[in-house]
């Protein structure tokens, strides 16, 4: 299986994959996660809360689609550099 997350710069992404790693790996399942989490990003405890803001909360938007049948957003199309 392939989780691809999709947003613009610091949404979250980086966050999300870290913490869904973490819960999957306590789950027994095996996970490779190729995102590079650089020192210079806060503790994860401390992220999550950022992103739990009742003023603001992340949403998040689940999709499955099946492999090779996925195409990239337009939103993604749109932020690459």
């Amino acid at each position: 299986m392939i989780i691809k997350i999709f947003a613009g710069k610091a949404e979250g992404k980086s966050t999300i994959a870290e913490w869904l790693t973490a819960e999957l790996t306590k789950l027994g399942i095996q996970v490779e996660n190729s995102d590079e989490f650089g020192p210079e990003m806060p503790p994860l405890a401390e992220r999550l809360k950022i992103l739990g803001n009742p003023q603001e909360p992340l949403k998040i938007e689940i999709k499955t689609i099946p492999y090779g049948a996925e195409s990239r957003p337009q939103y993604a199309r749109d932020f690459a550099p």
